[in-house]
Parts: structure tokens; C-alpha cells; sequence
């Protein structure tokens, strides 16, 4: 692939506002949370959850313009505006114009979660008070795309524009697309990449069907001996991407993009694929023009699920052996769905700048009965050129990306 580069990155997670956070600290970030319901509905208590901090929306965004935005496309804009200043690009609600000239800037999101509560509400109170009735920006706003479509609009983003939902390796597709679009394929000018999930109603009952032990546990243990499960978390990270950062003035380069690799392999369960986790690797490897042993560690994405965990720690141990140190900031800022690897880039573009790896936070007897993959105990300083990050999804779709140093 060719050279792709971040030159701004706005981070919001459970860990507070901006990347550099992601490296402080070891304690889980979990609070519980009632949901309110749709109408109809019993509201949903109790629920342990890492969640956001109050959005920053009275310093970065105008009221005019962005009231009606979802609460997915408002969050996914401060994201942006951070983005957009720390690389020196006009901000949208500042300057509403488009970023670039043509091909133009575009926009790629992994979300698995966004809008559903407006989808839910749309049939709910058109059964409940009559279509008649229903608010008109309920329909614009009921899609997994809408973040990416109020972001684009606000933007006046005249390039790609694409939502991924592949579960928790979303944001890691979306990011791997748009470093190929302004790398390699030349579409654009630049890409507004990442991730935004939320926690909502609708999302929290859509999981407990699925896994009733969803928000009971109040402390994720990622690769940890006695872990039972993960901690729901939020998240609204979005990167600016670049072909070159040299040609405009102001720029500066974060991390480059070295490579990227995604796959899928048919799994039928939540342990996700160790094949396609290894294809992952080797494909970010190979377009980086890498060797396995140059990789210096590795942000994964464990949680504390017990079959996924088991996943990758089988992969980075085929991969990798225990040479590389592993951590996963999923203990503290919970499993933020697919906005996940939007949240393991802004880690490893901050361990870069800082030179150290955070402590696997939640981790506290190594679980002896998975590969002796070389995990991260405590917070320490150590040279990082290249850092993998590595996503396996239950369903079996895995992403990785590989970040390096600016050259």
C-alpha cells in the first residue's frame, strides 16, 4: 500500500478526552447506568458500564447547526473538530466548507450500534401516537449510517463515504479502507476515519438477548485466569488520513499507516477466527514489507470474553511467539464495540508519542491455560518503531493495523 499518514486524531472514550489518556491509570472506568425506554417499554437499570464523560459540546461545537444532529453524529463531531485542529485543517463548524479540494475529504465510520434507539422509536411511536405524528427527522436519522451522513454534511465532504458494521473489527475495515483510499488508490485527499458506538436502550437490550450477562459484571479481566465476561463501554474516536503530510503547510505527521489487513473466516460462535486474525497480521505485514520480528508490541483487543480472549492470544502466540509485550486497554475503557479499534489506534498512536505501554488494565493472575503470550503488567517505558493492533469479532472478522513512527 502506499503511504498513509494520521496528521490529527480526536479521541473520547471512558478514559476522558484525547489519546494521551488511554495511557494513564489501570482502574476500569465503570459506573452503572439506567437506559430510558421506548415508549411502551420498562427502563433498563443496573447496568455497569464504562462510559463517556460529558461531551465537550459547548467549547467545540455551535448550537446553531447541531442541535438536531443524533447523539452518535454529535459525539462523532467532536471527535472531528479535535481532528481537524490538531491537523491544522479548517474546522467544520468553524469554516463550513469542504477540508480539501477535489477528489475531496471523505468520511469512513465502523459503528455497530449507531441509531438504533431512533429506529426503535420510529416504529414505537408511529404504533403508539400515529405516522402523523412522528417527528420527520426520525426516518433521516434511523440508520447505521447516519453518523458518517451528519459528519459528511457537516464537513461538505465531497469524497468516499462509507459505514462499516462488522462488529468489533468495524472500525478497523473503515480505517483500513480510507488509508488505502488516500495511500495507494488516490480518491481522496484526505479521510476522516475511526469509530462511534454508544450505549443506548435499544443496543442494551439487543445485547442482553443475546448475552444475558451483558453490563452485569462490574470488572473486565482481559487474558485474566478468573475473567468472565466484558464490560460495555462507548467510544467516538475519528482520525484525519492523509496521502502526504508534506505538502501542506502546518501539517505533522502523528503515525504512519505502514499496513493493514483484514479478513474473515465463517465462525458460528463469539471466539472469532484464529485464522482470520493470522490472515489479518500477515496481510498488515506484508504491506508494510515487515517482518513479524520487527514488530516492537502490540495493542489487542481482549476484554475479558473468555473464547475471544482465547482467540487472540492463539493468533499473536502463532503470529509473534512471546516475543512482542501485549496490552489491552479494554480492562479500563471497556469493549467499546465497533469503535474498538478506532480506540487501540489513538493507544498506539499515543504509545508512540510517549515511547511506553500502558499496564493491561484488569489483569491480575495470567490465565496459565492460554498460549505465554508476553502481557503487560505494569506501565513502562520502552523504544516503539512499529505497534500492531490486532481486533478479532466474534463471527469471525479480524482487522490489524500496524502504525510506525514518523519517518
Amino acid at each position: 500500500m502506499g503511504r498513509a499518514v494520521i496528521t490529527g486524531l480526536g479521541a473520547l472514550t471512558a478514559a476522558g478526552i484525547g489519546r494521551a489518556r488511554l495511557l494513564e491509570g489501570d482502574e476500569p472506568a465503570a459506573r452503572p447506568r439506567s437506559f430510558a425506554p421506548c415508549p411502551g417499554f420498562e427502563p433498563v437499570d443496573g447496568v455497569y458500564a464504562a462510559s463517556l464523560p460529558t461531551l465537550p459540546v459547548e467549547t467545540l461545537l455551535p448550537a446553531r447547526g447541531t442541535r438536531a444532529l443524533s447523539d452518535e453524529g454529535r459525539a462523532g463531531l467532536c471527535a472531528a473538530v479535535l481532528a481537524c485542529r490538531e491537523a491544522g485543517l479548517p474546522v467544520p463548524t468553524e469554516r463550513p466548507r469542504p477540508l480539501a479540494g477535489e477528489p475531496g475529504t471523505g468520511v469512513a465510520l465502523g459503528t455497530t450500534r449507531a441509531s438504533l434507539d431512533e429506529y426503535a422509536r420510529l416504529f414505537t411511536e408511529g404504533v403508539a401516537l400515529g405516522p402523523e405524528l412522528v417527528p420527520p427527522a426520525r426516518g433521516p436519522r434511523a440508520g447505521y449510517n447516519t453518523p458518517a451522513s451528519e459528519l459528511s454534511i457537516m464537513l461538505g465532504a465531497t469524497g468516499p463515504h462509507l459505514t462499516v458494521c462488522s462488529g468489533a473489527a468495524s472500525a478497523g475495515e473503515a480505517i483500513a479502507t480510507a488509508a488505502h483510499l488516500v495511500g495507494q488508490g488516490g480518491r481522496a485527499t484526505a479521510m476522516l476515519a475511526g469509530g462511534i458506538d454508544l450505549l443506548s436502550y435499544t443496543a442494551v437490550l439487543a445485547e442482553r438477548m443475546l448475552h444475558p450477562e451483558f453490563g452485569t459484571i462490574p470488572e473486565a479481566r482481559p487474558f485474566d485466569r478468573d475473567r468472565t465476561g466484558g464490560l460495555p463501554g462507548e467510544a467516538a474516536v475519528i482520525m484525519v488520513l492523509e496521502g502526504s503530510a508534506s505538502s501542506r503547510p502546518g501539517a505533522a505527521c502523528l503515525a504512519e499507516v505502514a499496513g493493514a489487513g483484514t479478513a474473515f473466516t465463517s465462525a458460528d460462535n463469539d471466539a472469532g477466527s484464529v485464522d482470520a486474525a493470522c490472515r489479518a497480521i500477515a496481510e498488515a505485514l506484508l504491506g508494510a514489507g515487515a517482518d513479524a520480528a520487527e514488530v516492537d508490541a502490540v495493542i489487542a483487543s481482549a476484554s475479558g470474553s473468555p473464547g475471544r480472549d482465547r482467540t487472540e492470544a492463539e493468533a499473536l502466540y502463532a503470529m509473534f511467539g512471546d516475543r512482542p509485550p501485549v496490552c489491552s486497554v479494554n480492562g479500563r475503557v471497556g469493549d467499546c464495540a465497533g469503535a474498538g479499534t478506532a480506540v487501540q489506534v489513538a493507544l498506539a498512536v499515543a504509545a508512540l508519542e510517549a515511547q511506553r505501554l500502558p499496564a493491561t488494565g484488569g489483569l491480575r493472575v495470567a490465565d496459565p491455560a492460554l498460549p505465554d503470550i508476553r502481557l503487560t503488567r505494569a506501565e513502562a517505558a520502552r523504544p516503539l518503531r512499529l505497534v500492531l493492533t490486532l481486533t478479532v469479532a466474534g463471527g469471525g472478522h479480524a482487522a490489524a493495523i500496524l502504525l510506525s513512527r514518523p519517518r
